[in-house]
């Protein structure tokens, strides 16, 4: 069975790829950064930590936040990594890994590329340093 060459739009640059092939990879071929937590090229997908967040326009108009760790790259799709929606919603997921693992230097550093400090949220146990992505399992 021969690969089907696509091409998709990544923060208004033009990709050929295979068809497939998760947005996350394609991005990071071309030089974009997506931050992700939860992502080993090794393993399959898992799209657990939410960080690697993109907003995907497919060729019908339809506009919606899916993750590109496990969402395959398709023909004609428009993939915006650093729209306001996305930004928000990766600082959202930040300030709760945050309140979890207050101590995790992984996480303290991506929150504060994205302008967070401190978290006002409070979760009971914070000493805790599993982020809840499944990686440890999947190994």
């Amino acid at each position: 069975m021969e690969s089907q060459e696509v091409i998709l739009t990544i923060d208004g640059v033009k990709v050929k790829t295979l068809k497939g092939t998760p947005i996350l990879e394609v991005a990071r071929q071309i030089g974009i950064e997506i931050p992700a937590l939860c992502y080993l090229r090794v393993l399959s997908p898992f799209g657990a930590c939410r960080i690697c967040s993109v907003e995907v326009i497919t060729p019908n108009d339809r506009k919606r936040i899916v993750t590109s760790c496990n969402y395959p790259a398709d023909d004609g799709l428009i993939v915006e990594t650093k729209s306001e929606r996305v930004i928000k919603l990766r600082r959202k997921v930040l300030e709760l890994l945050l309140a979890r693992c207050p101590k995790v230097t992984r996480i303290k550093n991506l929150a504060s590329l994205y302008g967070i400090k401190e978290t006002s949220l409070w979760i009971e146990n914070e000493s805790e340093d599993c982020i809840l992505c499944g990686l440890c399992v999947r190994v």
